[in-house]
């Protein structure tokens, strides 16, 4: 299994708060622009989370299992070029790869036995 780490991000929108304030200056009250320049400050740094080594993960998952012969085909949902090189060991193994993605993924798509792209509004409803 992966992990999620966090890290520190600056914030865009604070950024842009803080830029509009300066921008039109004396137009504001000088309540309202210390009120706006507080909260632009205080949100200028956020914390993110991101994934760290499911790749990895995945990929020596994919190798060994074509090497226990667990399975005939797999498919990657991703168009990251950085499985490549395991799509070339399991397929020297006579698996079947399939990636699908709505990316295009150029490099992995050259290594698959198919690459299937989706696309985006077939999954519109998915994000309301």
């Amino acid at each position: 299994m992966g992990r999620i780490e966090p890290r520190s991000s600056t914030s865009a929108a604070a950024d842009e708060l803080r830029a509009y304030v300066f921008a039109v200056g004396s137009a504001l009250d000088a309540t309202v622009r210390e009120d706006l320049l507080a909260i632009a400050n205080r949100h200028a740094q956020a914390i993110v989370y991101v994934e760290k080594a499911v790749d990895v993960f995945l990929a020596v998952d994919f190798v060994t299992l074509a090497l226990n012969n667990q399975y005939d085909a797999a498919y990657l949902l991703t168009a990251d070029g950085d499985y490549t090189p395991a799509v070339d060991v399991v397929r020297t193994l006579n698996k079947k790869v399939y990636a699908a993605s709505c990316l295009s993924g150029a490099q992995l798509a050259r290594v698959v036995n198919s690459f299937i792209h989706l696309q985006k509004d077939w999954f519109a409803d998915c994000y309301r």
